[in-house]
């Protein structure tokens, strides 16, 4: 592992003095080579943690740099002090870490025995394993930061988001917002941005979260939020309703329609009757069953968007069962996917459906898969639309971590799931390699 020590560059234009002045030893920026820079080719950006670019590597040391890391390795660059102040211009003396310290990790995958490491909160270990444990004490640096970071490379966003566990700082604050945003949980992001941008956690960027609520609010979040029910869902209101698959892949609430179909065999009218009973009864229960009859028939008859409609009003009334928000997610999806309707904003309202189906019942695979679907639509008619637009990367690979965690919760007996999902992450990566290249 070789050792520079160095300057940042360029650290007095736009708001860079502004981005450094909150910085602290031992802190991690993101190094970025720039292979296009008109004024030099080895040239290497630096950012911080909220991706607020401080200036760039000098020049004489990029160009020792930027070969070896055009050759695969790994840079990590920390802040070793900051100068200045007082009337005086900022200035950032950094650490500059090369070589291959992640070796053991290929083609930014993190292997499954590694992750466990994670899943346990077993950071250190998992950092001694993978070659970073020297660099964590050399760094001064949080080993959950660190484990999240790198989780973050791999586009293992979930596993990001758990790493960092509940603590909200300045530091985590946008840090998470975007690691929801990526998989799709618009609410979560929503409220972090909020939080950050009304200054409820000090310390915390502001212009960073009222960029991101900018975003959430061109997509038109709070629009199909303020539809799907009278107030935004919160933990509290979840009550972590477990659904289950049998050997057929069906619901409770599956055969529940069809015993009510069976029992009016012959009685077509009296079928209609009572689903108009249903829809108009004072009884909530009553209501949500016929909601959700309805969108069965209109499913029957292809008839995706009512039965999209109906699926949301059943989740609407029940709001803590998962079934309905996942299945509307879904005949959302089928009727954007029929319809040819390129339009990132649909594709957030299934996303949303999806998330809360997966926030109310995490370890079932369906809700990932049908996240998954969402998160590979929008990012690819936003990269049709901007393919400079980072976020487009973000959501395929966020979606290619929800199909790989769909994988892995699916149950023995789930034959058919399996190999739909197995086709969809095939179907990924060559939608990965035709946008991007290979890896």
């Amino acid at each position: 592992m070789d050792e520079f020590y160095s300057k940042i560059a360029g650290v007095t234009f736009d708001n860079r003095q502004y981005y450094i002045s909150n910085l602290s030893v031992g802190d991690h920026l993101i190094a970025i080579r720039e292979y296009n820079n008109a004024y030099d080719a080895n040239a290497i950006a630096l950012y911080d943690s909220e991706k607020n670019q401080l200036g760039y590597i000098r020049k004489e040391v990029a160009a020792q740099l930027a070969p070896r890391i055009d050759g695969g390795e790994e840079i990590f660059v920390y802040v070793d002090s900051v100068t200045g102040g007082n009337d005086y211009n900022f200035g950032v003396n950094i650490k500059i870490l090369i070589g291959k310290i992640k070796s053991k990790i290929k083609n930014g995958e993190i292997p499954p025995s590694y992750l466990n490491m994670l899943y346990e909160g077993s950071y250190m270990n998992f950092l001694k394993e993978i070659g970073m444990y020297d660099e964590v004490k050399i760094g001064n640096m949080s080993p959950r930061m660190i484990a999240s970071s790198i989780a973050v490379q791999s586009g293992k966003y979930n596993v990001a988001i758990q790493v960092l566990g509940n603590e909200i700082n300045h530091k985590t604050c946008s840090v998470k917002a975007m690691n929801y945003m990526y998989i799709g949980d618009f609410e979560t992001a929503l409220h972090l941005a909020s939080m950050g941008s009304e200054g409820k956690i000090y310390g915390v960027d502001k212009k960073i979260c009222d960029d991101l609520l900018k975003f959430i609010e061109v997509l038109g979040v709070h629009d199909y939020l303020e539809e799907l029910s009278e107030s935004e869902l919160t933990l509290e209101d979840y009550s972590y309703k477990r659904t289950s698959e049998d050997e057929w892949e069906n619901y409770t609430e599956i055969y529940q329609f069809e015993e009510f179909k069976n029992s009016y065999q012959g009685n077509e009218r009296g079928f209609f009757d009572e689903l108009t009973r249903l829809i108009n009864s004072c009884s909530k229960e009553d209501r949500k069953l016929g909601n959700a009859y309805l969108a069965e028939v209109a499913l029957a008859c292809n008839e995706l968007k009512d039965a999209f409609r109906y699926y949301v009003e059943a989740a609407k009334i029940a709001q803590n069962n998962p079934v309905y928000y996942g299945y509307a997610s879904n005949m959302l999806f089928k009727l954007i996917s029929r319809e040819k309707i390129e339009s990132v904003s649909m594709c957030v309202y299934a996303s949303i459906l999806a998330r809360r189906a997966i926030n109310l019942d995490f370890s079932n695979p369906r809700w990932h898969h049908y996240q998954a679907l969402c998160l590979e639509l929008m990012g690819a008619f936003l990269y049709k639309k901007n393919p400079e637009e980072p976020m487009a990367k973000k959501w395929l690979e966020g979606s290619r971590d929800e199909f790989n965690l769909a994988l892995s919760l699916i149950k023995d007996y789930q034959h058919t799931f399996r190999n739909a999902v197995l086709k969809c992450i095939s179907q990924h990566e060559m939608i990965m390699e035709h946008f991007f290249g290979r890896n």
